[in-house]
Order: structure tokens, then C-alpha cells, then sequence
């Protein structure tokens, strides 16, 4: 994640402890809140 950021400036990362590679199946209400607020901000 670290270098991510680095690479992309402006990356916003956020950490969701507990999920796996599947973000969406494991946390599906947080991840989409978290993309909507994301959205919402442009």
C-alpha cells in the first residue's frame, strides 16, 4: 500500500482489517459506502 502511494499521488488507500482478496463478498456494506464517499467526492 506504501508503494502505492508513493507511485500515485493523490491515492487515498484505506485498510480493512479482516478481508481477504475479495473486499466486496467480505465487507460489502463498508466497501460500498466506502466507494459512494469516495464518488461523492468528486
Amino acid at each position: 500500500m506504501q508503494r502505492i502511494q508513493r507511485d500515485r499521488p493523490g491515492t487515498e488507500l484505506t485498510a480493512l482489517p479482516g478481508c481477504g482478496h475479495f473486499l466486496q463478498e467480505d465487507e460489502p456494506e463498508r466497501v460500498g459506502r466506502l466507494i459512494a464517499e469516495f464518488l461523492n467526492r468528486g
